[in-house]
């Protein structure tokens, strides 16, 4: 007879647990937005934020071939955040 191993729910939990600079950034999110964030949205914010800061380099290069694919991981980047700009216009946008 074959024993199954059960993990007790503590050490499944343990994988979830957050670390003082994701709760940093969730707080700084939602204290900028007013908006309430999850831990997925905000790496999705923080990959978009990342990725207009590489979109304005290759802008700033002069180079019309870095600036496509740039351009690329942004528009890829905004589908993500799409959700939380919504919910952030519909409470009425900037303060």
């Amino acid at each position: 007879m074959k024993k199954t191993v059960v993990l007790p729910v503590s050490q499944a939990k343990e994988g979830r647990k957050t670390s003082a600079l994701e709760n940093y950034l969730i707080r700084f999110f939602e204290r900028e937005l007013e908006v309430k964030l999850t831990r997925r949205e905000m790496w999705q914010s923080v990959r978009f934020v990342a990725s207009l800061f590489v979109l304005l380099f290759a802008l700033s290069t002069g180079e019309p071939l870095p600036v496509l694919p740039a351009l690329a991981l942004a528009a890829y980047a905004y589908r993500g955040v799409t959700d939380i700009t919504s919910r952030f216009t519909e409470k009425g946008g900037a303060r």
